[in-house]
């Protein structure tokens, strides 16, 4: 019989509200929604990119932790 324990997948939530809201919110390259929202991710790295039709997106990684909860409140900037 095999002894390693069953993997529990491992997860942390996101907040994340934006100025302006109703930005949309992409994690690793994929749409999940909009601004704002709560989401649980998967422990390890992800790339956050909220984008707005007339501000310039604004892009993070995150290091995702077991059972953590993280805030982000990203400002767009207006593109000239």
């Amino acid at each position: 019989a095999s002894d390693t324990p069953q993997r529990k997948i491992e997860i942390g939530t996101i907040a994340i509200s934006s100025e302006p809201s109703n930005a949309d919110m992409y994690i690793d390259g994929k749409f999940v929604g909009q601004t704002p929202s709560t989401i649980q991710l998967s422990v390890g790295a992800h790339h956050i990119e909220i984008k707005c039709s007339d501000e310039k997106s604004w892009q993070r990684d995150v290091e995702v932790m077991k059972d953590s909860q993280l805030t982000l409140h990203p400002t767009l900037e207006r593109s000239p």
